[in-house]
Protein backbone atom coordinates (compact mmCIF):
# COMPACT_ATOMS: atom_id res chain seq x y z
CA UNK A 1 0.00 0.00 0.00
CA UNK A 2 1.88 3.28 -1.06
CA UNK A 3 0.71 5.78 2.34
CA UNK A 4 2.22 8.70 4.38
CA UNK A 5 4.31 8.12 6.84
CA UNK A 6 4.17 10.22 10.08
CA UNK A 7 7.19 10.68 13.37
CA UNK A 8 7.76 12.32 15.76
CA UNK A 9 10.73 12.59 17.97
CA UNK A 10 10.82 9.24 20.37
CA UNK A 11 7.62 7.76 19.21
CA UNK A 12 7.44 5.10 15.74
CA UNK A 13 6.72 5.39 12.64
CA UNK A 14 3.04 5.14 11.79
CA UNK A 15 1.62 4.27 8.12
CA UNK A 16 -1.63 5.93 6.66
CA UNK A 17 -3.06 5.43 3.43
CA UNK A 18 -3.53 8.54 1.64
CA UNK A 19 -6.90 7.76 0.25
CA UNK A 20 -8.49 6.84 3.77
CA UNK A 21 -7.08 9.98 5.37
CA UNK A 22 -10.06 12.69 4.82
CA UNK A 23 -12.60 9.92 5.71
CA UNK A 24 -10.66 8.37 9.11
CA UNK A 25 -9.11 11.18 10.41
CA UNK A 26 -11.39 13.40 12.03
CA UNK A 27 -12.68 10.44 14.34
CA UNK A 28 -9.34 9.73 15.76
CA UNK A 29 -8.42 13.51 17.16
CA UNK A 30 -7.87 13.07 20.35
CA UNK A 31 -8.38 15.85 23.37
CA UNK A 32 -6.23 18.84 23.32
CA UNK A 33 -5.72 21.68 21.08
CA UNK A 34 -8.75 20.65 19.02
CA UNK A 35 -11.26 21.66 22.14
CA UNK A 36 -9.88 25.60 20.76
CA UNK A 37 -9.36 26.72 17.86
CA UNK A 38 -5.39 27.45 16.75
CA UNK A 39 -3.67 29.59 13.88
CA UNK A 40 -1.63 27.94 11.55
CA UNK A 41 1.10 28.96 8.90
CA UNK A 42 1.86 27.05 5.93
CA UNK A 43 4.99 28.27 4.70
CA UNK A 44 6.79 25.59 2.62
CA UNK A 45 9.19 25.88 -0.93
CA UNK A 46 8.55 24.09 -4.09
CA UNK A 47 8.47 20.76 -4.24
CA UNK A 48 10.73 20.44 -7.34
CA UNK A 49 9.01 18.77 -10.31
CA UNK A 50 5.69 18.45 -8.68
CA UNK A 51 4.28 21.27 -7.16
CA UNK A 52 4.71 24.74 -6.53
CA UNK A 53 5.29 26.27 -3.29
CA UNK A 54 1.53 27.89 -3.49
CA UNK A 55 0.13 25.01 -4.79
CA UNK A 56 1.74 22.27 -2.02
CA UNK A 57 0.74 25.53 0.95
CA UNK A 58 -3.08 25.30 -0.70
CA UNK A 59 -3.20 21.62 -0.84
CA UNK A 60 -1.62 21.22 2.87
CA UNK A 61 -4.19 23.99 4.15
CA UNK A 62 -6.85 22.19 2.25
CA UNK A 63 -6.30 19.18 4.09
CA UNK A 64 -6.12 20.93 7.53
CA UNK A 65 -9.13 23.21 7.23
CA UNK A 66 -11.33 20.26 6.45
CA UNK A 67 -10.22 18.34 9.53
CA UNK A 68 -10.30 21.16 11.85
CA UNK A 69 -12.85 23.86 10.12
CA UNK A 70 -12.52 26.37 13.15
CA UNK A 71 -8.80 26.75 12.87
CA UNK A 72 -7.07 29.98 11.37
CA UNK A 73 -5.22 28.43 8.50
CA UNK A 74 -2.35 31.69 6.89
CA UNK A 75 -0.98 30.24 3.88
CA UNK A 76 2.64 31.70 3.53
CA UNK A 77 4.15 29.85 0.28
CA UNK A 78 8.10 30.70 0.22
CA UNK A 79 10.62 30.49 -1.99
CA UNK A 80 14.56 30.98 -1.45
CA UNK A 81 15.90 33.47 -4.62
CA UNK A 82 15.00 30.36 -7.25
CA UNK A 83 12.00 29.34 -9.73
CA UNK A 84 9.04 30.55 -7.95
CA UNK A 85 10.47 34.01 -5.58
CA UNK A 86 8.30 36.29 -7.96
CA UNK A 87 5.45 33.98 -7.50
CA UNK A 88 5.94 33.87 -3.45
CA UNK A 89 6.69 38.01 -3.18
CA UNK A 90 3.77 38.68 -5.64
CA UNK A 91 1.65 36.92 -3.41
CA UNK A 92 2.05 38.97 -0.77
CA UNK A 93 0.69 41.77 -2.42
CA UNK A 94 4.51 43.68 -3.29
CA UNK A 95 5.05 44.88 -7.11
CA UNK A 96 3.80 44.37 -10.14
CA UNK A 97 4.63 41.73 -12.18
CA UNK A 98 6.26 42.80 -15.86
CA UNK A 99 7.57 41.04 -18.95
CA UNK A 100 10.64 41.10 -21.79
CA UNK A 101 11.49 39.24 -24.44
CA UNK A 102 14.88 38.21 -23.72
CA UNK A 103 16.71 34.72 -24.96
CA UNK A 104 16.47 31.41 -23.19
CA UNK A 105 20.07 29.32 -22.18
CA UNK A 106 19.84 28.07 -26.14
CA UNK A 107 19.27 31.49 -28.19
CA UNK A 108 15.77 30.96 -28.13
CA UNK A 109 13.80 33.99 -27.88
CA UNK A 110 11.68 33.83 -24.24
CA UNK A 111 9.49 35.87 -22.65
CA UNK A 112 11.11 36.53 -19.02
CA UNK A 113 8.73 37.57 -15.76
CA UNK A 114 10.96 40.09 -13.71
CA UNK A 115 8.90 42.37 -10.37
CA UNK A 116 8.82 46.23 -9.93
CA UNK A 117 9.16 46.63 -6.81
CA UNK A 118 9.23 50.34 -6.76
CA UNK A 119 10.17 52.95 -9.18
CA UNK A 120 13.78 51.70 -9.78
CA UNK A 121 13.67 48.66 -7.95
CA UNK A 122 13.16 45.21 -9.53
CA UNK A 123 13.33 41.67 -8.57
CA UNK A 124 14.27 38.93 -11.14
CA UNK A 125 14.48 35.29 -11.33
CA UNK A 126 17.41 34.25 -13.30
CA UNK A 127 15.33 31.13 -14.14
CA UNK A 128 13.56 33.21 -16.04
CA UNK A 129 15.80 33.56 -18.83
CA UNK A 130 18.34 31.00 -17.58
CA UNK A 131 16.44 27.94 -16.12
CA UNK A 132 17.18 24.50 -17.11
CA UNK A 133 13.22 24.14 -16.82
CA UNK A 134 13.12 25.93 -20.44
CA UNK A 135 14.85 23.25 -22.39
CA UNK A 136 13.40 20.19 -23.62
CA UNK A 137 15.08 17.21 -21.84
CA UNK A 138 16.49 15.93 -25.06
CA UNK A 139 18.47 19.42 -25.84
CA UNK A 140 20.08 20.79 -22.21
CA UNK A 141 23.83 20.20 -22.62
CA UNK A 142 25.65 22.42 -20.51
CA UNK A 143 28.73 22.76 -22.53
CA UNK A 144 26.77 25.40 -25.28
CA UNK A 145 24.00 26.57 -22.94
CA UNK A 146 24.78 30.45 -22.09
CA UNK A 147 23.54 33.04 -19.42
CA UNK A 148 23.24 35.36 -22.26
CA UNK A 149 19.46 35.92 -21.54
CA UNK A 150 19.58 37.15 -18.20
CA UNK A 151 22.60 39.52 -19.37
CA UNK A 152 20.12 41.42 -21.93
CA UNK A 153 17.14 41.38 -19.26
CA UNK A 154 19.24 43.24 -17.02
CA UNK A 155 20.40 45.90 -19.42
CA UNK A 156 17.03 46.28 -20.63
CA UNK A 157 16.24 46.91 -16.77
CA UNK A 158 18.79 49.50 -16.57
CA UNK A 159 17.86 51.36 -19.86
CA UNK A 160 14.45 51.96 -18.20
CA UNK A 161 15.37 53.06 -15.17
CA UNK A 162 16.40 50.17 -12.75
CA UNK A 163 18.75 51.18 -10.37
CA UNK A 164 18.48 48.88 -7.67
CA UNK A 165 18.92 45.13 -8.37
CA UNK A 166 17.41 41.89 -6.43
CA UNK A 167 18.33 39.00 -8.54
CA UNK A 168 17.58 35.51 -7.43
CA UNK A 169 19.60 32.32 -8.38
CA UNK A 170 18.66 28.29 -8.81
CA UNK A 171 17.33 26.37 -11.08
CA UNK A 172 19.50 27.56 -13.97
CA UNK A 173 20.95 25.01 -17.04
CA UNK A 174 24.10 26.85 -17.15
CA UNK A 175 27.94 26.70 -16.19
CA UNK A 176 29.62 29.68 -18.03
CA UNK A 177 30.41 31.55 -14.80
CA UNK A 178 27.97 34.27 -16.25
CA UNK A 179 30.33 35.34 -19.31
CA UNK A 180 27.11 35.04 -21.09
CA UNK A 181 25.28 37.65 -18.63
CA UNK A 182 28.45 39.95 -18.65
CA UNK A 183 28.70 39.82 -22.24
CA UNK A 184 25.40 40.89 -23.05
CA UNK A 185 26.29 44.08 -20.44
CA UNK A 186 28.89 45.18 -22.54
CA UNK A 187 32.40 43.34 -20.94
CA UNK A 188 34.22 41.66 -24.07
CA UNK A 189 35.97 38.64 -24.16
CA UNK A 190 38.73 38.25 -26.49
CA UNK A 191 41.27 35.74 -28.08
CA UNK A 192 44.75 35.97 -28.22
CA UNK A 193 44.72 36.99 -31.65
CA UNK A 194 42.47 40.25 -30.13
CA UNK A 195 39.12 38.66 -31.82
CA UNK A 196 35.80 37.99 -29.72
CA UNK A 197 35.82 34.26 -28.06
CA UNK A 198 33.13 32.59 -28.40
CA UNK A 199 31.64 32.29 -25.42
CA UNK A 200 29.69 28.85 -25.00
CA UNK A 201 31.15 26.89 -21.75
CA UNK A 202 33.13 24.87 -24.16
CA UNK A 203 34.96 27.13 -25.95
CA UNK A 204 35.34 29.71 -23.16
CA UNK A 205 39.46 28.01 -23.00
CA UNK A 206 40.00 30.44 -25.33
CA UNK A 207 39.34 33.54 -23.39
CA UNK A 208 42.72 35.71 -23.09
CA UNK A 209 41.91 39.16 -22.18
CA UNK A 210 38.64 40.71 -20.86
CA UNK A 211 37.92 44.40 -21.28
CA UNK A 212 34.63 46.41 -20.80
CA UNK A 213 31.88 48.08 -18.43
CA UNK A 214 28.94 47.41 -17.44
CA UNK A 215 25.90 49.50 -16.51
CA UNK A 216 26.16 50.89 -13.25
CA UNK A 217 23.16 49.71 -10.94
CA UNK A 218 23.19 51.68 -7.03
CA UNK A 219 23.10 48.17 -5.49
CA UNK A 220 22.65 44.57 -6.49
CA UNK A 221 21.52 42.24 -4.04
CA UNK A 222 22.06 38.22 -4.65
CA UNK A 223 19.85 35.79 -3.31
CA UNK A 224 19.94 32.31 -2.98
CA UNK A 225 20.29 28.84 -0.74
CA UNK A 226 23.53 28.24 -2.53
CA UNK A 227 27.05 29.15 -0.73
CA UNK A 228 29.42 27.13 -3.08
CA UNK A 229 32.24 28.87 -4.41
CA UNK A 230 32.89 28.83 -7.95
CA UNK A 231 36.25 26.57 -8.21
CA UNK A 232 37.08 23.20 -6.73
CA UNK A 233 34.95 20.21 -5.45
CA UNK A 234 32.08 21.82 -4.27
CA UNK A 235 32.60 24.67 -6.48
CA UNK A 236 29.75 25.19 -10.19
CA UNK A 237 31.12 22.48 -12.27
CA UNK A 238 31.74 19.70 -9.93
CA UNK A 239 28.88 19.70 -7.40
CA UNK A 240 26.10 21.55 -9.97
CA UNK A 241 27.42 19.77 -13.42
CA UNK A 242 26.12 16.42 -12.67
CA UNK A 243 22.66 17.60 -12.52
CA UNK A 244 22.78 19.51 -15.28
CA UNK A 245 23.97 16.42 -17.64
CA UNK A 246 27.35 17.22 -18.04
CA UNK A 247 29.55 14.39 -18.53
CA UNK A 248 33.05 13.47 -16.53
CA UNK A 249 34.98 15.08 -19.52
CA UNK A 250 32.57 18.34 -19.38
CA UNK A 251 33.12 18.55 -16.02
CA UNK A 252 36.58 18.82 -16.04
CA UNK A 253 36.72 21.08 -18.78
CA UNK A 254 34.35 23.35 -17.73
CA UNK A 255 36.72 23.28 -13.95
CA UNK A 256 39.43 24.14 -16.26
CA UNK A 257 37.92 27.13 -18.55
CA UNK A 258 35.92 28.91 -15.32
CA UNK A 259 40.10 28.85 -13.45
CA UNK A 260 41.57 30.71 -16.34
CA UNK A 261 38.53 32.94 -16.44
CA UNK A 262 39.27 33.63 -13.03
CA UNK A 263 42.73 33.98 -13.43
CA UNK A 264 41.74 36.40 -16.71
CA UNK A 265 39.46 38.83 -14.13
CA UNK A 266 41.04 38.90 -11.24
CA UNK A 267 44.26 39.86 -12.29
CA UNK A 268 45.09 42.86 -10.21
CA UNK A 269 41.86 43.39 -8.46
CA UNK A 270 40.14 41.31 -5.37
CA UNK A 271 39.17 37.74 -5.68
CA UNK A 272 35.44 36.36 -5.80
CA UNK A 273 36.27 33.05 -6.38
CA UNK A 274 36.40 31.71 -3.27
CA UNK A 275 33.00 33.89 -2.13
CA UNK A 276 30.44 32.01 -0.95
CA UNK A 277 27.33 31.80 -3.58
CA UNK A 278 29.76 32.65 -6.59
CA UNK A 279 29.62 29.44 -7.62
CA UNK A 280 25.62 30.05 -7.66
CA UNK A 281 23.73 29.37 -11.00
CA UNK A 282 26.87 27.78 -12.38
CA UNK A 283 28.82 31.05 -11.89
CA UNK A 284 26.55 33.88 -12.34
CA UNK A 285 27.16 34.64 -8.93
CA UNK A 286 30.99 35.30 -9.27
CA UNK A 287 29.88 37.46 -12.54
CA UNK A 288 27.27 39.93 -10.97
CA UNK A 289 29.92 40.23 -7.76
CA UNK A 290 32.76 40.71 -10.01
CA UNK A 291 31.02 43.01 -12.71
CA UNK A 292 28.08 44.28 -11.02
CA UNK A 293 29.35 44.37 -7.23
CA UNK A 294 26.22 42.45 -6.14
CA UNK A 295 26.29 40.67 -2.79
CA UNK A 296 25.11 37.34 -1.41
CA UNK A 297 22.37 37.36 0.82
CA UNK A 298 20.35 34.38 2.00
CA UNK A 299 17.44 33.93 -0.46
CA UNK A 300 14.82 32.33 2.09
CA UNK A 301 16.27 35.34 4.49
CA UNK A 302 15.21 37.97 1.94
CA UNK A 303 11.55 36.43 1.43
CA UNK A 304 10.74 36.20 4.63
CA UNK A 305 11.28 39.39 5.73
CA UNK A 306 9.45 41.17 2.53
CA UNK A 307 6.63 39.30 2.75
CA UNK A 308 6.44 39.46 6.91
CA UNK A 309 6.81 35.82 7.60
CA UNK A 310 8.48 36.20 11.36
CA UNK A 311 5.29 38.66 12.21
CA UNK A 312 3.03 35.61 11.22
CA UNK A 313 4.87 32.95 13.06
CA UNK A 314 5.19 34.86 16.02
CA UNK A 315 0.98 34.88 16.51
CA UNK A 316 0.87 31.04 15.07
CA UNK A 317 0.53 28.04 17.65
CA UNK A 318 1.89 25.85 14.63
CA UNK A 319 4.06 26.36 11.42
CA UNK A 320 3.89 23.43 8.89
CA UNK A 321 6.75 23.76 6.46
CA UNK A 322 8.72 21.83 3.80
CA UNK A 323 10.09 21.13 0.19
CA UNK A 324 10.60 17.65 -1.94
CA UNK A 325 13.12 16.37 0.37
CA UNK A 326 14.26 17.73 3.69
CA UNK A 327 17.88 16.57 4.34
CA UNK A 328 20.90 17.76 6.46
CA UNK A 329 21.78 19.97 3.05
CA UNK A 330 18.12 21.50 3.87
CA UNK A 331 19.62 22.53 7.65
CA UNK A 332 21.91 24.98 5.57
CA UNK A 333 20.42 28.28 4.10
CA UNK A 334 17.57 26.47 2.33
CA UNK A 335 13.45 26.98 3.21
CA UNK A 336 12.58 24.27 5.74
CA UNK A 337 16.07 25.90 7.83
CA UNK A 338 15.13 28.86 7.85
CA UNK A 339 11.40 28.47 8.78
CA UNK A 340 12.61 26.77 11.44
CA UNK A 341 14.69 28.87 12.69
CA UNK A 342 12.19 31.63 13.02
CA UNK A 343 9.91 29.40 14.87
CA UNK A 344 12.10 28.48 17.28
CA UNK A 345 12.66 32.18 18.13
CA UNK A 346 9.39 32.35 18.58
CA UNK A 347 8.94 29.34 20.53
CA UNK A 348 6.71 27.45 17.73
CA UNK A 349 6.18 24.20 17.09
CA UNK A 350 6.96 23.00 13.66
CA UNK A 351 5.72 20.23 11.43
CA UNK A 352 8.08 19.15 8.29
CA UNK A 353 5.82 17.78 5.11
CA UNK A 354 8.17 16.87 2.30
CA UNK A 355 8.18 13.63 -0.35
CA UNK A 356 11.32 11.98 1.74
CA UNK A 357 12.51 13.16 5.31
CA UNK A 358 16.18 11.59 6.40
CA UNK A 359 15.60 10.43 10.24
CA UNK A 360 18.66 12.49 11.07
CA UNK A 361 16.71 15.71 9.92
CA UNK A 362 13.17 14.82 10.83
CA UNK A 363 14.62 15.22 14.48
CA UNK A 364 14.69 18.25 14.15
CA UNK A 365 10.57 19.33 14.38
CA UNK A 366 7.92 18.29 16.31
CA UNK A 367 6.66 15.90 13.88
CA UNK A 368 7.24 15.24 10.48
CA UNK A 369 5.12 13.82 7.32
CA UNK A 370 6.55 12.46 4.40
CA UNK A 371 4.56 11.77 1.16
CA UNK A 372 6.71 9.38 -0.06
CA UNK A 373 5.86 7.43 -3.69
CA UNK A 374 2.24 9.24 -3.01
CA UNK A 375 4.05 12.68 -3.91
CA UNK A 376 5.06 11.77 -6.93
CA UNK A 377 2.05 9.41 -8.37
CA UNK A 378 -0.97 12.39 -7.05
CA UNK A 379 1.51 15.56 -5.49
CA UNK A 380 -1.76 17.52 -4.83
CA UNK A 381 -4.09 15.07 -3.28
CA UNK A 382 -1.01 13.50 -1.07
CA UNK A 383 -0.49 16.78 0.28
CA UNK A 384 -4.14 17.08 1.02
CA UNK A 385 -3.90 13.85 2.86
CA UNK A 386 -1.12 15.24 4.70
CA UNK A 387 -2.71 18.63 5.78
CA UNK A 388 -5.51 16.14 7.02
CA UNK A 389 -2.99 13.91 8.83
CA UNK A 390 -0.91 17.16 9.95
CA UNK A 391 -4.48 17.93 11.45
CA UNK A 392 -5.46 15.06 13.56
CA UNK A 393 -1.67 15.35 14.93
CA UNK A 394 -2.61 18.49 16.38
CA UNK A 395 -2.70 17.64 20.18
CA UNK A 396 0.52 15.83 19.75
CA UNK A 397 2.61 18.33 18.82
Amino acid sequence: MTGIAVSWAGQVEIMLDPRQSRRARKADIPDGHDNRSMRIVVAPDKFAGTATASEAARAIAAGWSGIRPDDEVIVSPMADGGPGTIDCVRGAGIGVVETHTTVDPLGRPVEARWLRIDGDTALVESAEAVGIHLIEPSRRDVSTSTSEGLGLLLSHLHQIGIRHLVVGLGGSATCDGGVGMAAALGIRFLRADGEPADLAPEHMGAIESVTGETPEFETVRIISDVTNPLLGPEGAPRAFGPQKGASPEQIEAMEVALMQLADRVEAGNQSFRDRPGAGAAGGVGFALMAWLDGVMESGATYVADVTGLSARISSADLVITGEGHIDRQSMHGKVPSHVLSLARAASVPVLAVAGRIDPDVAIEFATSVELGDAGLIDPIGSMTAAGETAASLASSI
